[in-house]
């Protein structure tokens, strides 16, 4: 699967990854476990969030950020296993 190519900030150990296309970031903390499901949604619009069209674009977007991630950060975005 090819992965486009998303924007990376990092300040410390707070890291963002930016869809600049449609301006939505997943942020996370480098270094710490769990960031699958702790893991925040960055929004340079808040706009897209008005409409369920947007809410589905954001959805959707955090998605592939999340699959970014998690190949280039594994030990922080690992899953959960079922139990």
């Amino acid at each position: 699967m090819s992965m486009k190519d998303y924007r990376i900030e990092r300040e410390g150990s707070s890291v963002i990854i930016w869809d600049d296309d449609l301006g939505v970031g997943l942020s996370f903390q480098e270094g710490v476990g769990m960031q699958r499901y702790l893991s925040g949604v960055c929004l340079k619009d808040r706009k897209l969030y008005e409409s369920e069209e947007g809410l589905e674009t954001v959805g959707k977007c955090v998605d592939r950020l999340t699959a970014f991630a998690s190949e280039k950060w594994p030990m922080e975005f690992e899953e959960i296993p079922n139990l």
